[in-house]
C-alpha cells in the first residue's frame, strides 16, 4: 500500500491542467474510455501527448458506469 492523495482536478484546457496539478507528482493515474476499434490508434496517440514531460503515467481504462466515490 501507497500513502496517497486522490484528487479530481477540472480545468478548460486539458493538457495545461494536467502539467500544472501533475508535474511534481510520483505517478499519474488518468481515467479513459477504451476506443471504438477504428479510433484507438488516434485516441492513443492523443493519449501520449497529454503525458509529454510527465512522470510514470498510468491510463486507467473506465466504462464510466462505476460509482468511484462508493
Amino acid at each position: 500500500r501507497i500513502h496517497a492523495q486522490p484528487r479530481i482536478v477540472r480545468g478548460t484546457r486539458l493538457r495545461k491542467t494536467i502539467v500544472t496539478e501533475s508535474s511534481d507528482a510520483s505517478v499519474v493515474f488518468l481515467g479513459f474510455r477504451p476506443p471504438s476499434d477504428e479510433n484507438a490508434a488516434a485516441t492513443w496517440d492523443a493519449l501520449l501527448a497529454l503525458t509529454v514531460g510527465l512522470p510514470t503515467t498510468l491510463f486507467v481504462s473506465s466504462s464510466g458506469e462505476a460509482d468511484l466515490l462508493a
